[in-house]
């Protein structure tokens, strides 16, 4: 039940690219970390 809600979110999610769970998710205290993406710009 801990990523119930984020496995709904991320298909239609841009860019995410990890999700990182700690202890105050497992524990219910916080949301998963989304991290996104960063297009590298070409110099």
């Amino acid at each position: 039940n801990v990523l119930l809600n984020t496995m709904y979110e991320l298909p239609s999610a841009d860019s995410i690219s990890k999700v990182v769970v700690d202890e105050g998710v497992i524990m219910g205290e916080s949301e998963p970390y989304l991290v996104y993406e960063t297009e590298k710009i070409k110099a």
